[in-house]
């Protein structure tokens, strides 16, 4: 069966079924200016699987990923930089070899964000542009392995690829791993931007329990915001204050 890709006013009035694709549709996010709809998509089910952009009104779809099938990837993921002009995404297996790349919304300039024996997942595009945060670990080692990953944590790296620095220092950053495969997002972990981008906040702590920890993108300190006993997050998202002072 397919998934669709729907759009309505908030107020529940004008559902408008934007979709093409007779096998599957998913993950639809809009652009931040609002004018374009990016989305994972199998146009037929002899075509790869990959990410698509389209007008917010359904017109202009179109592949921006070429040729490559993703299609039995374990971590669909994709976000918009804030100038709504290009896509960050991650893809691959979470324990083996997912990666992050980047493309142009008009499918131009595909590249790969880093490289290395590091795993990459959970992109979030700082609000200048200029960064992109993400949680990183070593390749095919597991989140629950004893002793604990050192690589894996809350990273930060320029959208060519280049500065990549680990800004967390507290153990289990960024939560467990965030399995969102082709057919929807299932649990949401990514670090998340403060509005003016001066921190980074995320879920720490260890299988089982987790808190909140905020972090300055220079790597420079981090503070773990313990939880009373209870239900714990899995996601963690700036929703307040604009410009949090508890760095230094």
């Amino acid at each position: 069966t397919g998934g669709k890709i729907i759009v309505v006013n908030a107020d529940g009035t004008d559902r408008r079924n934007l979709s093409s694709s007779l096998t599957l549709e998913t993950s639809p996010s809009f652009s931040p200016d609002g004018t374009k709809i990016a989305y994972w998509s199998r146009q037929a089910a002899a075509y790869p699987a990959s990410l698509w952009v389209m007008n917010a009104n359904g017109s202009d779809q179109h592949g921006v990923t070429g040729t490559a099938d993703f299609s039995g990837s374990e971590n669909l993921q994709a976000v918009w930089s804030p100038d709504s002009q290009e896509l960050a995404f991650a893809v691959g297996d979470y324990f083996s070899s997912s990666q992050l790349d980047g493309v142009r919304v008009d499918g131009t300039a595909m590249h790969q964000v880093g490289g290395g024996s590091l795993a990459r997942s959970d992109p979030a595009w700082s609000p200048d542009g200029r960064l992109i945060a993400f949680r990183g670990h070593s390749i095919g080692v597991l989140s629950d392995t004893y002793p604990p990953d050192p690589a894996a944590g809350v990273y930060v790296i320029a959208a060519d690829g280049t500065g990549e620095r680990k800004v967390s220092r507290s153990p289990g950053a960024g939560g467990g791993p965030n399995w969102a495969s082709f057919g929807g997002p299932e649990v949401g972990a990514a670090p998340s931007w403060s509005p003016y981008g001066n921190a980074l906040l995320f879920t720490t702590g260890k299988t089982g329990r987790h808190d909140i920890a905020i972090a300055a993108p220079d790597g420079c300190a981090d503070r773990v915001l313990s939880l009373p006993t209870g239900p714990h997050p899995v996601r963690a998202s700036h929703q307040t204050s604009p410009a949090p002072r508890l760095l230094r």
